[in-house]
């Protein structure tokens, strides 16, 4: 594990899409992956804590509210 890896939080507002959550996420996983290392952790987050619904009507679970 990096000494200090970087924390990005993710707010998912209603009705996100995937592709964009995906476009963030994948390659914060490949770098992790590359280094053999966690050099980023993300965390998902929605206002209420409650799980995030996607466009496409899918339910996220998050890690946090705001």
């Amino acid at each position: 594990m990096a000494a200090n890896p970087r924390t990005i939080g993710l707010l998912l507002l209603p009705a996100f899409t995937h592709l964009a959550m995906a476009a963030i996420v994948e390659p914060l996983f490949i770098a992790n992956w590359l280094s053999g290392r966690t050099l980023y952790r993300w965390r998902m987050l929605s206002r209420d804590g409650r799980p995030a619904v996607a466009s496409s009507g899918i339910k996220v679970p998050v890690d946090a509210g705001l």
